[in-house]
């Protein structure tokens, strides 16, 4: 599934704040560490994801990045879904 629109990230400044990828029957997840791949997943025309299905957030106290935001979201053009989750910490 991510070789249908992946490519185009591999040659940018976004593809190197991605952390981690997996794929499942549900879709793809990113971990990231800037936001960045958001804006390249939304403009860039391979990919799309102009759609935010939903925003939701996890606490981990014992991590020094102690909140996980995840955002699911759609590409139309695609008609693919994708999970993207940023680590950040208190003051970010």
């Amino acid at each position: 599934m991510w070789s249908k629109f992946g490519f185009g990230v591999e040659n940018g400044e976004a593809w190197r704040a991605i952390r981690r990828i997996a794929e499942s029957d549900e879709g793809v997840s990113l971990g990231i560490v800037q936001s960045d791949v958001l804006t390249f997943l939304q403009r860039d025309v391979q990919c799309q994801f102009v759609s935010m299905i939903d925003v939701c957030g996890a606490d981990y106290p014992s991590r020094p990045k102690r909140f996980d935001v995840v955002y699911h979201l759609l590409s139309p053009r695609q008609n693919l879904r994708i999970r993207v989750k940023v680590e950040t910490d208190e003051d970010t």
